[in-house]
């Protein structure tokens, strides 16, 4: 997961004094949050411009790797790529369809795909548009204008979702292969 990069990242916050080992906490908490997100890729789809850049640039900043489309249209054309982001932040009011029809469609196309984790964002308040995104599959909602810190945090969340389920399948494939393989011959 490290490269020669990030190793001497990480040994810049770790020194070697007189006392003994000093450890930087800050450095290093900032140094590992950054080299996990840069694992991540987030589509940003939004018809909005300012708020597409707005939110592209917070999202570089805090290390994610981005890919923006301003209509479902080129949202769904990015997701059909074999590397689609897994993360997508989605706007609810699009030009060419809404995202909580969006989000529907995604939940019913990406079966044999890795899970998507979709964020709706809306300027729409209320707990019927909140019910109404969650029945179209949208894993967490966000009402627009938001707190920079609030997205950071539901982003982290859909991180650690993800690689809770990346590594449920990983460990649903060992036990598939540990049921059909001989443990020693690895036949079947």
């Amino acid at each position: 997961m490290f490269d020669n990069v990030w190793r001497a990242k990480i040994q810049a916050g770790v020194k070697l004094t007189d006392a003994g080992w000093t450890v930087n906490h800050q450095h290093l908490s900032g140094v590992l949050e950054a080299a996990v997100q840069s694992e991540m890729q987030v589509l940003i789809v939004e018809d909005s411009a300012v708020y597409r850049k707005l939110i592209s640039d917070h999202l570089q900043a805090w290390g994610f790797r981005v890919t923006v489309a301003a209509d479902g249209a080129q949202a769904s054309a990015v997701l059909e790529r074999p590397d689609s982001p897994k993360l997508v932040l989605l706007d609810w009011v699009l030009p060419d369809i809404e995202g909580v029809d969006l989000c529907q469609h995604i939940r019913e196309h990406r079966s044999s795909r890795p899970y998507v984790y979709v964020i709706l964002l809306t300027s729409k308040e209320g707990r019927q548009n909140m019910l109404q995104a969650m029945k179209a599959g949208a894993d967490d909602y966000l009402v627009k204008p938001f707190d920079e810190s609030e997205l950071k945090a539901r982003l982290m969340v859909g991180k650690r979702i993800l690689d809770l389920q990346d590594e449920l399948v990983q460990a649903r494939e060992a036990m598939r292969h540990a049921a059909t393989h001989d443990s020693l011959t690895e036949l079947l």
